[in-house]
Protein backbone atom coordinates (compact mmCIF):
# COMPACT_ATOMS: atom_id res chain seq x y z
CA UNK A 1 0.00 0.00 0.00
CA UNK A 2 2.77 2.48 0.97
CA UNK A 3 4.21 1.81 -2.29
CA UNK A 4 1.36 3.32 -4.44
CA UNK A 5 0.89 5.81 -2.02
CA UNK A 6 4.00 8.10 -3.14
CA UNK A 7 3.34 7.78 -6.86
CA UNK A 8 -0.13 8.43 -6.90
CA UNK A 9 0.47 11.95 -4.77
CA UNK A 10 3.08 12.64 -7.02
CA UNK A 11 1.06 12.23 -10.08
CA UNK A 12 -1.61 13.91 -8.25
CA UNK A 13 0.70 16.86 -7.22
CA UNK A 14 2.01 17.03 -11.13
CA UNK A 15 -1.79 17.38 -12.69
CA UNK A 16 -2.90 20.24 -10.44
CA UNK A 17 0.21 22.16 -11.50
CA UNK A 18 -0.68 21.34 -14.72
CA UNK A 19 -3.89 22.58 -14.03
CA UNK A 20 -3.20 25.56 -12.64
CA UNK A 21 -0.13 27.00 -14.03
CA UNK A 22 -0.63 25.60 -17.50
CA UNK A 23 2.81 26.56 -19.81
CA UNK A 24 2.41 29.33 -22.43
CA UNK A 25 4.20 27.83 -25.28
CA UNK A 26 3.72 30.87 -27.57
CA UNK A 27 7.17 32.11 -26.47
CA UNK A 28 5.32 35.84 -26.21
CA UNK A 29 3.68 36.29 -29.45
CA UNK A 30 0.28 37.77 -29.64
CA UNK A 31 -1.88 34.92 -31.11
CA UNK A 32 -5.44 35.41 -32.38
CA UNK A 33 -8.82 35.03 -29.97
CA UNK A 34 -10.23 31.09 -30.08
CA UNK A 35 -11.88 28.93 -27.81
CA UNK A 36 -9.89 27.89 -24.37
CA UNK A 37 -8.37 25.06 -24.48
CA UNK A 38 -8.80 21.66 -22.04
CA UNK A 39 -5.82 20.56 -20.24
CA UNK A 40 -3.58 18.21 -22.37
CA UNK A 41 -6.06 17.54 -25.07
CA UNK A 42 -6.90 21.43 -26.48
CA UNK A 43 -9.68 22.06 -28.27
CA UNK A 44 -10.10 18.39 -29.76
CA UNK A 45 -13.88 18.42 -28.87
CA UNK A 46 -14.02 21.48 -30.84
CA UNK A 47 -12.53 20.15 -34.20
CA UNK A 48 -15.66 18.95 -36.92
CA UNK A 49 -17.09 15.39 -36.15
CA UNK A 50 -16.04 12.88 -38.98
CA UNK A 51 -18.54 12.74 -41.81
CA UNK A 52 -20.20 16.45 -40.97
CA UNK A 53 -20.10 19.13 -42.66
CA UNK A 54 -16.23 20.65 -42.28
CA UNK A 55 -16.88 24.31 -42.47
CA UNK A 56 -19.85 24.66 -39.64
CA UNK A 57 -18.05 24.58 -36.71
CA UNK A 58 -15.66 27.06 -38.60
CA UNK A 59 -18.12 29.29 -39.41
CA UNK A 60 -19.47 29.38 -35.58
CA UNK A 61 -15.41 30.79 -34.76
CA UNK A 62 -15.88 33.64 -37.66
CA UNK A 63 -18.77 34.50 -35.61
CA UNK A 64 -17.43 34.04 -32.00
CA UNK A 65 -13.75 35.04 -32.91
CA UNK A 66 -13.69 37.11 -35.92
CA UNK A 67 -12.06 35.84 -39.09
CA UNK A 68 -8.58 34.41 -37.62
CA UNK A 69 -9.16 32.21 -34.64
CA UNK A 70 -6.64 29.82 -32.54
CA UNK A 71 -6.96 26.11 -31.20
CA UNK A 72 -4.76 24.24 -29.71
CA UNK A 73 -4.86 20.10 -30.05
CA UNK A 74 -2.36 18.20 -28.06
CA UNK A 75 0.06 21.10 -28.56
CA UNK A 76 -0.47 21.33 -31.55
CA UNK A 77 -1.14 25.14 -32.90
CA UNK A 78 -4.19 25.11 -35.40
CA UNK A 79 -4.98 28.71 -36.48
CA UNK A 80 -7.64 28.77 -38.86
CA UNK A 81 -8.54 31.54 -41.12
CA UNK A 82 -12.36 32.03 -41.88
CA UNK A 83 -12.53 35.08 -44.27
CA UNK A 84 -11.25 35.51 -48.10
CA UNK A 85 -9.64 39.06 -47.01
CA UNK A 86 -8.05 37.73 -43.88
CA UNK A 87 -6.07 34.91 -45.94
CA UNK A 88 -5.20 37.57 -48.81
CA UNK A 89 -3.66 39.95 -46.06
CA UNK A 90 -2.03 37.42 -43.83
CA UNK A 91 -0.35 35.87 -47.23
CA UNK A 92 0.51 38.77 -48.90
CA UNK A 93 2.49 40.30 -46.20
Amino acid sequence: MGLLLLPAVVLAAFIVYYVLFPKKKTGGLDLPPGPKPLPLVGNIFDLPPAGKAEYKPWAKFKDLYRPISFNNVFGTPLIVLNDRFAIHELLEK
